[in-house]
């Protein structure tokens, strides 16, 4: 219901694009989106990534890192945990605007903890030892993808690691298919198999 005012003519293509691919990008829900349901939208985001990446945060030792860089709406969490855990760190959260949109920093990190808009299919503008990629690449065709990756590793100091936060798509089970879609619909994007 909330996006439906933005991609219902995708849907309604979504036959076409299933045939002949995604062939021009149009504007997503969250570039067009009315402010109170950005505000809607971030909770969801923020409600989804607490419940799926608390227990990743608990198991990751970052003990002999120092800067994180969180991509995009689904990092905020994860590095409010992070941050919250772990003193030494420092992190940057780079974002489109809509991402930072009405996103409050926690008073007790503000020191060591920043947002920055950015287009990540730009050049990056920060390095870190350690780069979240949570739920960005399913966003984005194949070739974009690729790009933020190589900005990824461009902006990756030495000894450093990128993480992927992803569903996988199986061919034994239908799991994801309907995200897949809608990933489709909405950005041309979508979920890939780990091959």
């Amino acid at each position: 219901i909330m996006w439906s005012d933005v991609n219902s003519d995708s849907w309604c293509n979504l036959p076409n694009y299933i045939r002949y691919g995604y062939s021009q990008r149009h504007p997503i829900f969250k570039e067009l989106a009315s402010d109170d349901k950005i505000i809607t939208y971030h909770k969801a985001i923020d409600g989804y990534a607490a419940s799926d990446f608390s227990f990743l945060a608990a198991k990751l030792n970052l003990g002999s890192h120092q800067r994180l860089i969180g991509v995009g709406r689904n990092s905020k969490v994860l590095l409010d945990i992070l941050l919250t855990a772990n003193p030494n760190l420092q992190a940057v959260l780079l974002g489109e605007d809509y991402d930072l949109k009405y996103t409050n920093i926690d008073p007790n990190l503000t020191e060591r903890y920043s947002l920055q808009k950015h287009n990540i299919l730009q050049s990056w503008p920060q390095f870190a030892d350690v780069i979240f990629l949570p739920r960005v690449l399913h966003i984005w065709q194949e070739f974009e993808a690729i790009k933020i990756l190589q900005f990824a590793r461009d902006a990756l100091l030495q000894n450093g690691k990128i993480y992927l936060l992803e569903m996988l798509l199986c061919r034994e089970h239908p799991n994801g298919s309907l995200l897949d879609l809608n990933m489709l619909v909405e950005s041309g994007g979508g979920l890939r198999y780990l091959s």
